[in-house]
Order: C-alpha cells, then sequence, then structure tokens
C-alpha cells in the first residue's frame, strides 16, 4: 500500500473466517469446574466434577455451614493432623489460568493453608501454588511458585481483610494468563488485584486443607475454623460466575447437581410439538447462566421455564428409540422416523437453532479454508488446519466479545501499527467463489477489513473489503488475477460501537455478490464476472 492511502480500522474483530461458502455463526460456553468438592454430609470428601480427585479427611469433623444448616461443612481443629488431603490425577493441573472459590469461617487461627499445592523440592519447602490464610486473622495471601522446581516466581499478592473471625466469608481467587491479572475475591467482591506477568504455574501436584505437615512435616502451621464448597477452575472467572459460583453451594443448589440421576425439577411438557405422519425440526435448550429451560418447534419458543441452575445427568450413554436394553422394566418405545440430531454444549440462541436447522439438507456442507476465532484462547491460530496463522501486532489488546465475554475479541486502535497480518500459503486462494464472515464493532475509522496484498511491487491492490470513507460504510472490491479493478460497491453498514455480524458472499456461477448483516440480506451487486486476486 502506498503512503498517500494509509488508512486504519478502528474497532473490534471477533471470528473472522473466509470460506468458499457460506455458514452459520459460532457459539461460546463457560468452563465447569475442573474440581469441586462440596464437604457436606452427603458427599463427604467427593470431587463432583467428574474429574476423580476424591479427597480424604483426617482429624476433621462435619459442622453447620454458611447457611445454618447442619452438617455443611468440615470443620479443622488447628492442629497438624487436622487436615484433608487431595490426590492430582493430572485433572487439576490448570497451569495457566485458574479460579480457586471456597466457603470460609475463620475459627481464630492466624495462619494455615486453605488450598495448597505440594511440589516435591524441599529446598523450596515443597510448596506448589498456595492460597493460605497469613500471616494474621484476618488475611488471605496467594504465592505462586515455579513450575519447574517449585522457587519463588513472583511477589504474593495479600488480600487485607479478606477474612473475618467467627464469620463465613466467599472466598475468591483468580489468576488470567492472558492478561497477567490475579485478583483476590471477597464475596465476589474484588478486594485486591495486582498484574504478576504470565506465570505458568505450580498445580501438577496433589493438595492439602488445613495442614500441610504429613507432606512436609518441617511445617507446623494449620488452620483453624471451617470450609465448605471447594471450587476448582481451568479458567479466570469474571464476576459474574464467581456469583454463580457461589449460589452454586446453597444446600438447594447442591440438591439440584445431578450426579446421582435422582429427578432435581420438575419435568417440561411441550404441548403441540410433534405432528403425526409430520417432520418437525425439534430443539430443547437449557441455559445454567439464567436457569431457562425452553421448547423449540421449528425453531419457535413453544414453551419455557426457568429451573434454575442445575447440573446435568448428561456423563453415560445416550439411547433413541427405546432404552429397553440398558434398563429392561422400560418397554416404552418410539415409532417414526429421526434424523440429523444434533448435541451442543451450549444454550443456542434463536438465530442459531435456525442455522442448526439448514445443517440438516441434504447438500455437503463445506469446510472453511481460514477460521480465526480472534479471542485470547486462540490468539492468532488458524483453527482449519491450514496453517494461516496470524500475527498480531503489538498495539492489538483483548477485549469483550460480540456476546459479552472477556477477551473473547481484539481492539484495533486505529493506527498503522495496529494490525493483523495473516499469511497465505495457497489455501486462502479462493480465486472464484468466497464467503467472508466475521464480527466488527467499528468506532471511527477508515481501514481494511480482510485486504489481500500483492507480490507484484507495480500492484498495491487484490481483493479487499473494508470500512471506507465513511466509518459505517463497507466497501467490497473486486480486483482480477491482474489486479485491475473490475468493480466495487459501497454500503452504508455498521453502526458505531455496536456489534454486527458481517457476512458477504459471491457466487462465480452466478455472478452475483450478497451482504448480509446478523443473518438479513441488506444489499445485492452484480458485477463484473472475474477470477479475483486472493492468490498474495
Amino acid at each position: 500500500m502506498t503512503k498517500d492511502r494509509i488508512m486504519c480500522f478502528r474497532g473490534c474483530v471477533s471470528e473472522a473466517r473466509d470460506w468458499n461458502s457460506q455458514d452459520g455463526a459460532s457459539l461460546s460456553t463457560w468452563r465447569r469446574p475442573i474440581g469441586f468438592w462440596p464437604l457436606n454430609a452427603d458427599y463427604t470428601y467427593s470431587d463432583i466434577s467428574g474429574g476423580g480427585n476424591h479427597g480424604s479427611g483426617f482429624s476433621v469433623s462435619l459442622t453447620t455451614g454458611h447457611e445454618g444448616v447442619g452438617n455443611t461443612a468440615y470443620n479443622f481443629g488447628g492442629s497438624v493432623s487436622s487436615y484433608i488431603h487431595i490426590p492430582n490425577n493430572g485433572q487439576l493441573d490448570a497451569r495457566y489460568s485458574w479460579t480457586f472459590s471456597a466457603w470460609v469461617y475463620n475459627g481464630g487461627s492466624t495462619q494455615g493453608p486453605l488450598f495448597s499445592f505440594h511440589f516435591p523440592n524441599s529446598v523450596y519447602d515443597d510448596f506448589g501454588l498456595l492460597i493460605w490464610q497469613y500471616p494474621d486473622t484476618t488475611t488471605l495471601v496467594v504465592a505462586p511458585r515455579s513450575r519447574s522446581d517449585g522457587a519463588v516466581s513472583v511477589a504474593a499478592l495479600y488480600g487485607s481483610g479478606v477474612l473475618t473471625s467467627n464469620t463465613w466469608v466467599f472466598v475468591s481467587v483468580t489468576y488470567d494468563y492472558t492478561t497477567g491479572d490475579m485478583t483476590i475475591w471477597k464475596d465476589a467482591e474484588i478486594n485486591t488485584q495486582s498484574n504478576i506477568g504470565q506465570v505458568e504455574h505450580a498445580t501438577q501436584y496433589d493438595v492439602y486443607v488445613g495442614s500441610r505437615y504429613a507432606s512436609y512435616n518441617s511445617d507446623t502451621r494449620s488452620f483453624a475454623g471451617s470450609v465448605s464448597c471447594i471450587q476448582w477452575y481451568d479458567v479466570a472467572l469474571p464476576q459474574a460466575h464467581i456469583r454463580n459460583a457461589r449460589q452454586l453451594c446453597v444446600p438447594e443448589a447442591l440438591a439440584k447437581y445431578l450426579c446421582d440421576g435422582a429427578v432435581s425439577v420438575a419435568a417440561l411438557y411441550g404441548s403441540g410439538v410433534l405432528t403425526s405422519n409430520t417432520w418437525v425440526f425439534v430443539s430443547v435448550t437449557y441455559d445454567y447462566t439464567t436457569g431457562d429451560m425452553t421448547i423449540w418447534k421449528d425453531a419457535e419458543i413453544n414453551t419455557q421455564s426457568n429451573i434454575g441452575q442445575v447440573e446435568h445427568a448428561t456423563q453415560y450413554d445416550v439411547y433413541v428409540g427405546s432404552r429397553y436394553a440398558s434398563y429392561n422394566s422400560d418397554t416404552r418405545s418410539f415409532a417414526g422416523s429421526v434424523s440429523c440430531i444434533q448435541w451442543y454444549d451450549v444454550a443456542l440462541p434463536q438465530a442459531h437453532i435456525r442455522n442448526a436447522r439448514q445443517l440438516c439438507v441434504p447438500e455437503e456442507l463445506p469446510y472453511p479454508v481460514g477460521w480465526w476465532p480472534l479471542e485470547s484462547s486462540y490468539k492468532g491460530t488458524d483453527v482449519t488446519g491450514n496453517g494461516n496463522h496470524a500475527t498480531l501486532s503489538s498495539e492489538l489488546y483483548p477485549t469483550h466479545g460480540p456476546f459479552g465475554g472477556k477477551n473473547d475479541a481484539y481492539a484495533l486502535a486505529g493506527t498503522i501499527n495496529s494490525h493483523i497480518v495473516i499469511p497465505n500459503n495457497g489455501k486462502l486462494d479462493v480465486r472464484y467463489s468466497y464467503t467472508f464472515t466475521a464480527y466488527f464493532m467499528p468506532k471511527g475509522g477508515n481501514g481494511p477489513l480482510f485486504d489481500y496484498d500483492t507480490d507484484d511491487p507495480s500492484h498495491t491492490w487484490g481483493f479487499h473489503i473494508w470500512n471506507h470513507a465513511d466509518p459505517n460504510n463497507l466497501g467490497v472490491y473486486h480486483f482480477d488475477r491482474s489486479f485491475v479493478n473490475r468493480g466495487s460497491t459501497s454500503v452504508s453498514f455498521f453502526a458505531d460501537s455496536v456489534w454486527s455480524h458481517l457476512a458477504i458472499t459471491y457466487d462465480y456461477a452466478s455472478n452475483q455478490v450478497y451482504y448480509y448483516r446478523n443473518g438479513v440480506l441488506v444489499h445485492s451487486w452484480n458485477p463484473t464476472q472475474q477470477e479475483l486476486a486472493t492468490a498474495a
């Protein structure tokens, strides 16, 4: 690009894809805990996350929990022999980002482990990542340790006033590897925060709660008080999810935690969903965050009910038509036909259910030739396997995405040094027909959204899509293989500081270009038929 044409897009981008046919939008999910110990009479020291790291208790006793209900917490006596040992089969190794949460009642101790990873290196006192009450009755400390040898890696973070004597407190600690932020929370509100940089944590060995004397007998410090509902995640939960985690610990929520197949809530009935001798597209969704369960008929709501936050019994095999083979006391069976069963680990919104319905057409759906989620988990990775991994400049930073998720998009600053570079090993040369989709949120700028460079120094333009001339305008420019502009069109498309899903399609055979905003056709164009400059 020549210097007299320096223009930059300012705004946010997420989930960019390049296809040679159309497809639906992407989905996001919320992570489950990788370790969950209710620490009550029903589950004792069992890990109900499914990870299999069931604990063992020593000289601890059941006591009244934070809701005032008996036998819903364990009391630690404040001696080296009073502790819970949690083995680690590898499932608890969070390493990068993580969240610890628990209800804690300080019974008067001044220092002791609440969630302390072991690391077998006596040179550094056998410490892994440690979360302790220390050095007084009210302070919580979190101290990262080196993953390679257990050495002190960064300064510890102290949360003053987190604990209160003889009072239940919901304690959380989060670490976000992408941002480097470590945060201590009290009752789902931030107590203190520090940026410690990107650290890989020593979380690969066993955990001790109450005392670590059994693993390191030179340390006689111990916790006196009570603990319940320990949760451990391999992601840094945002505040809203910490509040949800806090609600998991009430007795009613645990009663709904479907680990044994017991009926937890009333069934939901969708009257009139099925019609005799007629094909119907049936969907059922459940959103854990909102508690809403919905039955859909042909992508329209039939009935809905809020059943609260429930963890479902979905860990075993599935039967369709009859379950007699697994339970021969039940002889009921379905008569009819079924096709295109789909099962997602997220509650699809209506637009995505409509997309899912289209997946059931007989034609084979193509796979994208390039797909860049552009979120902190993937950064610039091309997840198609074609190897065109993007390079993100230093002036990009993670931001909230189109569905509100933290670090689910990247913000561009509107400067020449704020950009994404995608190489092209030939797999991105669509040449004839194409589909481009992405989420964009412009914030006033003028620059490329998807711009093919050229290898010919005498030509500066290939096929390109721009936010051009006006902050709300979208332009598509068809340059042929000789780098000659064969036509372009521009349309008012974006709204400032509002996420929009953009899709542009071109079919070489029909010679039609279509623009879609949030799945709705907003513009069409009939250009000169050509093979496009998408090789470089």
